[in-house]
This record gives C-alpha cells, structure tokens and sequence, in this order.
C-alpha cells in the first residue's frame, strides 16, 4: 500500500493537499476502504448482508451540506466518537474535505457555502476554500 496515495491516510492529515491530489479525490470526503476489499487477508472474512453497526444515527449529519453547517458540539457529540480516528479538534479537516469534496463535484447548489468558506477563521479551511473559488471560477 502507497499511504502517499491512500484516501484515508490523506484525508486526516493535516497537511493541505497538492492540486493534483485534490482534483483526484473527487468527492471522498473521508477514506474509501478499498484496500480492506481488495485485501488478501481480509478474503472471506466479512459480507454486506447488514448494515454497519452504528451508522444509520449519524447519516443525518454526513451529507455536504450537514458537514459544512455543523458545529463544535454537534461534531464531538455524534460524529468524533463514532470516526474516533480523527482526533477531537479535526472539525477543521471534515470541513476541509468537505469544501474540496463540493469543489469536485462541480455543482452548483454548493457555491454558496463554498463562498461562505472563504470568510471562515479557521486559515486551512480558508484556503480549501480559495482553492475550490479557483477551481470553479467563482
């Protein structure tokens, strides 16, 4: 496994992305797992016959637009103890991922928030934030 390439090992870092690696992202907001499908190891260990555990409580609040509005207690509350790999102050990364996420979508319905990000106080959000206004020429 490349981790330079890894989604997952990508999307928690705090480390801003070159353009390249954004644009190719597309919309993963965080992580993909297809190393865990494709892996030998993992052959015949589990099938999608159910839903994963825990998960239909907080699919309210993993759309684009939910992770863009939401805020500090929401995230600590609901959504950090279940994505308990990202640490408790990585409200700025989800928000990143989601603005780029938004960028590559190339909708329009998410300019708004998008130009909104740009006023944000947070510096690397801001700067997802100029980078998609670039991308799409707004």
């Amino acid at each position: 496994m490349n981790r330079g390439k890894c989604i997952a090992q990508l999307t928690i870092g705090p480390d801003l992305l070159s353009e390249e690696i954004k644009t190719k992202m597309g919309t993963w907001v965080y992580g993909c797992d297809i190393c865990q499908n494709v892996c030998p190891k993992n052959k015949n260990k589990w099938e999608e016959k159910e839903d994963f555990a825990d998960l239909s409580d907080v699919t309210q609040y993993i759309s684009l637009e939910s992770l863009w509005k939401m805020d500090e207690k929401t995230f600590l509350e609901v959504i950090q103890p279940r994505f308990w790999y990202i640490d408790q102050d990585g409200l700025w990364i989800w928000k990143c991922n989601t603005l780029r996420a938004m960028a590559n979508s190339g909708d329009k319905k998410y300019h708004k928030y998008i130009k909104e990000a740009v006023k944000n106080p947070d510096h690397n959000i801001r700067n997802m934030a100029f980078w998609a206004c670039q991308k799409l020429g707004i």
